[in-house]
């Protein structure tokens, strides 16, 4: 994983400990919240510590958040490049870029070595499903897992759609 330093605590124990939480992962007063889940019940961002109060009420209120929801909270990184990868029976099938510095920017060429990161993942021996996308970020020189979500409601950017559906038609008959 590229972020390290990281907690998992529950939406209640956030707001309830969150000085304490700041105090030991944020960088200049900012810390990266994001559900642990797939279902994505909130989206996942850096906050900082004097809009924290307006985000937690913001997120039960619109998003219902309930207070046992876990969450992964860590220090957050600058990240140079994003890239999302879907992998299927054991493979990366296809991916794309999705962000440069935080911005929303879309290709179809993906880096080398944020592929083998994609790559070491698809061939470990726990899998999630048989058909998932990897996020791998670029942070400075370091490559690193971002994240693993379900294929079922991933953006697929500029990812080639023909391997993409054949993958996963394939998966389909056999299953």
């Amino acid at each position: 994983m590229l972020v390290r330093e990281n907690a998992f605590v529950t939406w209640k124990m956030l707001k309830d400990d969150k000085e304490f939480y700041y105090e030991r992962l944020s960088v200049d007063d900012c810390l990266f919240v994001k559900p642990n889940a797939n279902l994505k019940l909130f989206t996942g961002k850096v906050v900082t510590i004097d809009d924290f109060e307006h985000f937690h009420r913001m997120e039960t209120d619109c998003y219902d958040v309930p207070p046992d929801t876990l969450c992964v909270i860590a220090r957050p990184y600058k990240l140079d490049y994003e890239w999302r990868f879907v992998v299927c029976d054991g493979k990366v099938v296809t991916g794309s870029q999705y962000k440069t510095d935080g911005r929303s920017e879309t290709s179809p060429k993906v880096d080398l070595k944020a592929q083998e990161v994609a790559e070491r993942v698809a061939r470990d021996p726990w899998q999630p499903d048989p058909a998932y996308v990897v996020d791998v970020a670029q942070s400075g020189d370091e490559y690193g897992l971002l994240e693993i979500g379900s294929v079922n409601c991933a953006g697929m950017y500029e990812c080639d759609a023909a391997a993409f559906v054949t993958a996963l038609s394939d998966l389909a008959e056999r299953e």
